[in-house]
């Protein structure tokens, strides 16, 4: 059996942000299933819901903001006050990042 992490570990930090992704590595999961939508300027963001109201400190869209924009919004939601400002990942970031643990991981 594989085990995937939902949004990261995602029942202990921030779904979606790059702490719930190395959390979830660090733990030894098979997988990250993530969510991703796009700016306004066409990038790829990873974060579930295509409204910021509930997960962020931004309101509105996802879809109205440009990446260089969302780049100040924390993602860290209710974990705010714990674990502070988490931004929200983007394509090359989020990649190289686990990318590079996932190989740590693999081959120590």
């Amino acid at each position: 059996m594989k085990i995937f992490a939902h949004r990261g570990f995602s029942g202990r930090y921030p779904q979606n942000t790059m702490l719930a992704f190395q959390k979830a590595l660090e733990s030894g999961c098979d997988g990250i299933e993530l969510d991703v939508q796009l700016t306004k300027d066409g990038e790829v963001v990873i974060i579930h819901d295509e409204y910021l109201d509930d997960l962020t400190d931004f309101t509105g869209n996802v879809r109205d903001y440009t990446l260089g924009e969302l780049k100040s919004c924390n993602a860290g939601g209710k974990w705010q006050e714990v674990y502070g400002f988490q931004p929200i990942p983007w394509r090359s970031r989020a990649a190289c990042t686990i990318t590079r643990s996932w190989r740590k991981r693999r081959w120590s």
